[in-house]
């Protein structure tokens, strides 16, 4: 393998495999709180603003990805999209009026 391949293997195919790979990482992560709330049946002193901040953060990305055929950024963010939509109906059960 010359430096050539390995270069564009790096920059076109295990660099953004990486990002993808810590992207849904950083989605996943509200799933033990969104799990606490669902046991406990209250959202405590969690704050449901991020949660739905997924969601739109999601669509933009995904929107963006499909214009540009992209699949390093489509691939995170359609989990990423049902993560979000999954944690936002879990916490709205539970949200008290204010």
């Amino acid at each position: 393998m010359s430096s050539a391949d390995f270069k564009e293997l790096l920059l076109h195919h295990l660099a953004p495999g990486l990002g993808c790979v810590i992207t849904l990482m950083m989605f996943v992560s509200p799933l033990h709180a969104i799990q606490h709330v669902r046991k406990k049946q209250c959202l405590g002193e969690l704050n449901p603003l991020p949660l739905v901040a997924i969601i739109a953060n999601c669509m933009v990305w995904l929107i963006y990805g499909c214009f540009t055929r992209d699949p390093y950024i489509i691939a995170p963010n359609g989990p990423g999209l049902m993560l979000g939509v999954f944690f936002s109906f879990s916490a709205y059960g539970f949200a008290g009026h204010k």
